[in-house]
């Protein structure tokens, strides 16, 4: 809102993203409106005269679905046809680009069940809204509590172990002085798994200042770093962090946008660093944060994400 209101300021505006349409194709709007605000005043005019919006019915009588709003084909053609006129793209395998690029690893998917005292929790939050001390009012609270038990009970103060952790440690084990990533979600759970890091390590977070982020990069870059735990917002993005061997999603959570930034922190900036070796791994537990994974390759919002748990309980 605040650089639609310099848009009489700005004679010439250019407009850059990696990602032109973040979640669905009705995202564009806002860089349409910031460039061409004459062409593209109104979201809803935008929205009425690209897009089929059926009609639901609502406490306050009948509302448009934007959920299920699908663009008209011709119309789709014809802005296609409008962006190609204004807009050029540069992918990384272009030849002007970095041809030497490797491709990207497809992620190897960890299955891991939910231990005796993970399902017990599980469970009774599913059916009572609590589980020993952790009482839940509301849907997303639940969901979130939910996804707290499947990275660790403790993170709770609930007894039990964890899969995910266990991993975690084996891969320190397994992988000994691989430079490594791990994102989560989940601030608190990082917090716990460094209690246990053998290894030279850092932590990123919402906290953590522009100074102490380009340190943290420096250090690992150079070797001084082998491990690298990041809250998945906070170093999604201005980071390279191209000597990372692995990165490891310990949770996943739309919008899938900072997924697929994320992953891009250790792709090699430079010709000399394309055969360093790179791994992905998604630990993904045997619950409903399976759906939650399926929901994401869908490219799901949070708010289906949460309808989908209801549905999931309610089976």
């Amino acid at each position: 809102k605040a650089l639609f209101k310099l848009i009489p300021e700005i004679p010439y505006r250019i407009a850059l993203t990696g990602t032109p349409a973040y979640a669905k194709n009705e995202d564009i709007w806002s860089m349409l409106h910031f460039l061409y605000p004459d062409k593209f005043p109104s979201y809803w005019d935008f929205m009425s005269e690209y897009f089929n919006i059926p009609l639901k019915w609502t406490p306050n009588g009948m509302a448009r679905d934007l959920k299920k709003a699908k663009m008209y084909p011709e119309k789709e053609k014809k802005l296609q046809l409008f962006l190609n006129k204004i807009a050029t793209q540069r992918k990384q395998h272009d030849p002007e680009v970095m041809p030497w690029l490797p491709d990207k690893p497809e992620p190897i998917k960890i299955k891991l069940p939910a231990t005796k005292e993970q399902q017990k929790h599980l469970d009774m939050l599913m059916e009572y809204f609590e589980t020993d001390t952790v009482i839940c009012k509301q849907p997303i609270d639940r969901l979130i509590r939910y996804r707290q038990i499947c990275q660790d009970p403790r993170l709770l103060n609930l007894k039990g172990g964890s899969a995910k952790t266990n991993w975690v440690n084996s891969f320190y084990k397994d992988y000994e002085d691989q430079p490594a990533i791990f994102f989560s979600t989940f601030t608190s759970y990082l917090h716990l798994l460094i209690q246990d890091c053998p290894k030279p390590y850092a932590l990123i977070t919402g906290e953590t200042t522009n100074k102490e982020r380009k340190e943290i990069e420096r250090k690992f870059q150079n070797g001084e770093i082998t491990y690298l735990f990041a809250n998945i917002k906070a170093a999604k993005e201005s980071l390279t962090l191209d000597r990372a061997e692995h990165i490891v999603f310990l949770d996943k959570y739309p919008p899938i946008g900072d997924i697929l930034q994320a992953s891009e922190r250790f792709t090699a900036t430079r010709e000399d660093r394309k055969d360093i070796p790179k791994t992905i791994w998604e630990l993904i537990k045997d619950t409903f944060d399976e759906e939650i994974y399926y929901a994401l390759e869908e490219n799901k919002t949070a708010t289906d994400v949460l309808n989908s748990f209801m549905e999931y309980i309610a089976a």
